[in-house]
Parts: C-alpha cells; sequence; structure tokens
C-alpha cells in the first residue's frame, strides 16, 4: 500500500552535513526532518526545494497551527529556531532511532506524521479549541512579555488571545 504522506530526501542546500528530508503529500512539503543518525528533528518547512521539486505549504497560518497542536498533543512544547539562513521555523519535536529498530521506529514517525496530517485537516485555527491551545503556547513563548504578539516564523505572528496572524515575510 502506498502512504499518500511521503518522507523524500531534500534537496534544499544549507543545511551542511547534516541528513534532510521533507515530509510531503502530492507536491506540496509541509515539515522538514534535520539530523544526524539517530537524530533528527521534525520541524516545519521554509521554503520549496532548490529544484523546485517540491513547494513548500503556502497555507502558513493552518501549517504552523498545526505543528504547534501536534506539540500539544505529543506534550511537548514546540520551540522557534532559526536556521543558517536566519528563517524561524517551528521545531515540533526531536525523534532518536534506536539501533536494530529501524522498521518500528519509522512506523512510529510515520505515526506521528499522520497525527500531523490528521490535524492539518480537520485544522481551525479560530475555532475556541485551536486558539485554547495556542493561547497556553503564548503563555510559554512570551516569557512574561506585555501582551505583545509573538512572531513565530514565515511571517506569522501569535496574539495573547490565541490568534495567528500572517503579517506575510
Amino acid at each position: 500500500m502506498t502512504r499518500a504522506i511521503q518522507i523524500k530526501q531534500s534537496s534544499k542546500r544549507g543545511f551542511g552535513d547534516q541528513e534532510s528530508w521533507i515530509v510531503t503529500r502530492g507536491r506540496t512539503s509541509y515539515l522538514r526532518i534535520i539530523g544526524d543518525y539517530p537524530s533528527y528533528s521534525v520541524m516545519t518547512a521554509t521554503a520549496s526545494e532548490d529544484d523546485k521539486s517540491y513547494y513548500v505549504c503556502n497555507n502558513r497560518v493552518k501549517v504552523i497551527s498545526s505543528a504547534l497542536q501536534l506539540g500539544t498533543t505529543l506534550k511537548i512544547l514546540p520551540s522557534r529556531e532559526a536556521d543558517r539562513s536566519g528563517r524561524k521555523f517551528i521545531r515540533i519535536c526531536q525523534i532518536t532511532f534506536t539501533p536494530g529498530r529501524k522498521d518500528q521506529d519509522l512506523e512510529e514517525l510515520f505515526a506521528v506524521l499522520e497525527k500531523f496530517f490528521q490535524i492539518y485537516d480537520s485544522c481551525d485555527p479560530s475555532s475556541r479549541a485551536a486558539m485554547s491551545d495556542m493561547r497556553e503556547i503564548y503563555s510559554a513563548l512570551s516569557h512574561g512579555s506585555s501582551n505583545e504578539d509573538v512572531y513565530l516564523c514565515d511571517g506569522v505572528w501569535l496574539s495573547s488571545d490565541g490568534r495567528l496572524h500572517d503579517r506575510g515575510r
């Protein structure tokens, strides 16, 4: 059986010696997996592939909201980080493969990715539940600021009321 969700080796330059993979459906990339065996980070994709074989999802608010909600589901606080080009992204989680368990670890990874797409496909960032999750995330990321919006990544900001705003890059 072919999966709708694919993990493809990335053609994107700029990750140094690290392995780089994209998580796709069709010709759209949503997430990246970056690292070196056995430890990898799962993060939001911020740019299309250099060779234009896959294009980054253009619904940034929905991708970021889904990534943050996935972190809540996994009981892991996602973090905001920057790549070597200075582009901000959301690190959802860290995954570590156990030697001799590659098939089982890949199945667990696909289960997490499937959960991401379940959230993405039903995501309404303005719903009461999503905004409640976002308020909690705002509290964790704002570090006690005076209710100022928090920049997440890709031009998307999070307000203290839990709303996500796409202000462009």
